[in-house]
């Protein structure tokens, strides 16, 4: 029952309407309950309220789940707050038979696959074809009145478990850290300068961020972080620039720095420290027996404090 009664900064974007797409159905893990009592006023949209066919068991495809939401966008007069939730870069991998003639499919060998992180040609198809979805949606977009005055950002749910030797250290694969990556990207023309950050955060850090970005006072009770604040991206060797992860499977606890990850299983007490950037052994210097027990001491203060507010994040 405490997961229907979360406080969000969605609700103090006040005067937005809010929207929250998804292709299939929100009827598994009671994620319904938890979008339409936390969120005010949300219009949740699911595969039965679309005029498209359902392809698999993820609805309808991304394409179209992307241009039935920007159907229903460009007819907003007020700001507005969105989700849309694709799936098809999740098995069975469809790429629906409407798109074959447009979309061409790639073909590698297991080698080059497995070397670059996926296991087979479909999955990599997969991934493309949702680069394809995102293509047509800013093609439709990009002729609606809402386009100039949006922020878009794209922040994945989960990454894949796996091996990428051509991308990361063996530290990833071992620390299963490649489930936990994603892209996050901030995209307006119109407001946003181009370029590059590259440091590590997290997805509680999304939400403060957008506020932050749209100038929306919020009162922010998570774990999260602006990620536009000048202080921490100029602050490169605090905790400003980490992301704690929690692996429920097999209860470890981590934290991630640029450099550096620290984990600790929360039953016995076993560590792991490790390098983010090579193959190398850590080595034993102040700076990283300083950096080491500051991380173990972080990882233990965020896990009992998002236990807490599991409980303790009542909407007021």
């Amino acid at each position: 029952m405490a997961m229907v009664n979360q406080n969000t900064i969605i609700n103090y974007f006040k005067g937005y309407e809010k929207f929250y797409f998804l292709g299939g159905s929100t009827s598994w893990a009671n994620i319904r309950g938890l979008l339409v009592n936390n969120i005010e006023g949300l219009h949740l949209y699911e595969e039965e309220n679309y005029n498209s066919p359902r392809v698999d068991v993820w609805g309808i495809s991304d394409k179209n789940l992307f241009l039935e939401s920007n159907a229903v966008l460009k007819q907003q007069t007020k700001p507005f707050f969105a989700v849309i939730q694709t799936a098809g870069n999740h098995r069975p991998y469809t790429i629906p038979a409407e798109d074959k003639p447009f979309f061409k499919t790639v073909h590698f060998s297991e080698d080059s696959l497995k070397h670059n992180g996926f296991e087979s040609n479909d999955e990599l198809n997969a991934f493309r074809y949702s680069d394809y979805c995102f293509q047509q949606f800013f093609e439709a977009a990009q002729k609606e009145n809402y386009y100039k005055n949006t922020v878009f950002v794209f922040v994945g749910d989960h990454g894949i478990l796996g091996t990428a030797p051509a991308s990361f250290p063996n530290a990833w694969n071992e620390g299963a850290l490649t489930r936990l990556h994603v892209p996050l990207l901030f995209y307006s023309p119109n407001y946003l300068t181009p370029q590059k950050i590259s440091s590590v955060c997290s997805q509680v850090d999304v939400l403060p961020s957008i506020a932050s970005l749209m100038g929306i006072g919020y009162k922010n009770s998570s774990t999260g972080r602006n990620l536009f604040d000048t202080h921490r991206v100029h602050d490169t060797s605090s905790f400003l620039q980490s992301a704690f992860n929690y692996n429920a499977d097999e209860n470890r606890a981590g934290l991630m720095g640029n450099q550096y990850y620290y984990e600790i299983a929360l039953s016995t007490g076993e560590e792991k420290f490790v390098s983010m950037l090579n193959n190398n052994p850590v080595p034993v210097t102040e700076e990283t027996k300083k950096w080491k027990a500051e991380a173990k001491a972080f990882t233990k203060a965020i896990y009992k404090t998002s236990a807490y507010l599991l409980l303790n994040n009542k909407r007021k």
